[in-house]
């Protein structure tokens, strides 16, 4: 289990790439230990428990930072 956030909700969509084309994601919602909500797109093509653990992280780092200014 990741430490100072969890996961609360996941849907599959799609965006638009910088190349103009769609392309299928997950969008993995999530809340900080702090309450703070956030969200991450992952490409379904990528889309495992370590990518989105990744991404998440680096989010909720960057949350955190300004949460503490």
């Amino acid at each position: 289990m990741a430490e100072g956030w969890h996961v609360t909700s996941q849907r599959k969509t799609s965006e638009i790439t910088s190349g103009g084309r769609f392309q299928d994601v997950m969008e993995v919602h999530f809340t900080t230990d702090s309450g703070t909500d956030g969200y991450v797109r992952v490409p379904v093509a990528k889309f495992t428990p370590d990518e989105v653990q990744k991404r998440i992280d680096a989010e909720v780092a960057v949350i955190d930072a300004v949460h503490n200014l």
